[in-house]
């Protein structure tokens, strides 16, 4: 994408995954995620309508979902492939299962979610559900 705020276009773009020949960007400043094919043609957009705040990281799990760590909103937010919104877990706080600024994201081969959190200055661990 090229840089901006209009459709398909990047404005701090950050983390990046990809997924069955899709290419998922965070954008942190147009506060969304970005889907590109991967040959660079944009595809759709996910997180648009104020669900996301400060996207950092992405990762897509072993059900075709989209994690995405929101660094401003402190919690994982979940999507579905196509962008429609299933959860989020997690709240802001400093003690277990509670978000300071969660700043990436990964799955490891057993499908529990590893998160980083620049706030609690921790590694969190969640069940592959949230």
């Amino acid at each position: 994408g090229n840089e901006g705020s209009g459709v398909g276009e990047l404005q701090y773009p950050l983390g990046i995954t990809v997924h069955n020949n899709r290419v998922f960007v965070t954008d942190q400043c147009n506060h969304h995620i970005s889907v590109f094919q991967c040959g660079g043609q944009y595809s759709h957009t996910i997180g648009q309508s104020g669900r996301l705040n400060h996207p950092l990281d992405v990762a897509v799990n072993d059900n075709n979902q989209v994690l995405v760590a929101n660094y401003d909103g402190n919690c994982i937010s979940i999507f579905t492939l196509d962008g429609n919104h299933v959860k989020k877990f997690a709240k802001t706080g400093f003690v277990r299962d509670q978000f300071n600024l969660p700043i990436s994201l990964t799955i490891d081969m057993y499908g529990f979610i590893l998160v980083t959190e620049s706030g609690n200055n921790r590694v969190s661990i969640f069940h592959k559900d949230g």
